[in-house]
Parts: structure tokens; sequence; C-alpha cells
């Protein structure tokens, strides 16, 4: 599913960081990095609100953490 999101049109979940405009979709959280393991509450911006989204589709994790997209995302 990641790929067919690049297919889309859509941005790794961390491709602006932690700077404030992430992936374009503005309810994606905002993350430092991608992710390379399943850790749920890993939180790589912690001056910005929320976890880093390592279970949506546009990120680097475990294809068996990678479970959804964001409404924005959708």
């Amino acid at each position: 599913m990641h790929h067919v999101g690049h297919w889309l049109g859509l941005y790794d979940t961390f491709y602006g960081a932690c700077g404030g405009y992430g992936d374009f979709v503005s309810d994606t959280p905002a993350e430092a990095h991608g992710a390379d393991m399943c850790i749920l509450n890993r939180d790589t911006c912690p001056g910005v609100p929320g976890y880093d989204p390592v279970t949506n589709f546009m990120d680097t994790s475990y294809d068996c953490c990678l479970n959804y997209f964001t409404l924005g995302q959708k």
C-alpha cells in the first residue's frame, strides 16, 4: 500500500520532519524520520502534538504494523 500511496501522490509521513508541513496532509501527526520498528508510543517530534504515525501506510515501519491512511490521505 505504501507504493500505491506514492503512486496516488502521497508523501512519506516524515517528509517535512517536525517542521510543520509533514506530508502536506493536515491530519497526519509530525514525525522526524521514518520508523524501522513498530514502537507505538514513539514521539520523534516531542514539541508537536501526537505520536509518530508508525502504523500509517505511508510510514516505513514493518509491513505487519501498517494498517491505515488518515482521512486526509484518503
